[in-house]
């Protein structure tokens, strides 16, 4: 009975899971300063080409609002890609068997779907990435509210970046 509500309680706290945001830059590289971008997306098989879609016009409202200008010549091209993937786990172990004495493990298996949008921007005068950003959480198949996640998802990843480089980036709205 326990192990049934262990279960039970694990895959509720990972089917409502908040999303997982991860940023990562090198220390020593300038952040360029740009005022162009250009946006390459792309997806897994198994999400909705129109997901992807959604992505490029959450990407492309961002930068606008913020005063840069989609351009064929880009000084920043923004990489983002869209994936599902299936986590298993396996062999959950109870730290007390039935009577409180010792590790009591029993086989058993856990298998469930997480979306991940990862974001990266290139400096194209270097050809490098200067920035690198996921977003980890519910998966992006048959998900509901779409119109309304992708792009808060992509807006608090996007964010992370503007925030973190407040002091190097030259403001084009000003």
């Amino acid at each position: 009975m326990h192990r049934i509500l262990f279960l039970f309680a694990l895959c509720f706290l990972v089917s409502c899971s908040a999303t997982k945001y991860y940023t990562d830059q090198l220390p020593d590289v300038n952040i360029p300063s740009f005022s162009t971008y250009q946006i390459e997306s792309d997806c897994d098989d198994s999400i909705s080409p129109i997901n992807n879609i959604r992505v490029e016009n959450a990407i492309n409202l961002y930068f606008k609002e913020r005063g840069y200008s989609r351009s064929t010549d880009p000084d920043v091209i923004v990489q983002a890609f869209l994936k599902n993937e299936i986590r298993n786990v396996n062999n959950f172990c109870n730290p007390y068997d039935r009577w409180g004495g010792g590790e009591y493990c029993n086989p058993m298996y856990l298998s469930y779907e997480e979306g991940t949008l990862i974001i990266d921007f290139i400096d194209v005068k270097k050809n490098e990435i200067f920035w690198h950003g996921a977003a980890v959480g519910e998966t992006f198949r048959n998900a509901k509210n779409t119109n309304e996640k992708i792009p808060k998802i992509v807006n608090r990843l996007l964010s992370e970046y503007f925030n973190a480089n407040r002091d190097n980036i030259v403001s084009l709205n000003e």
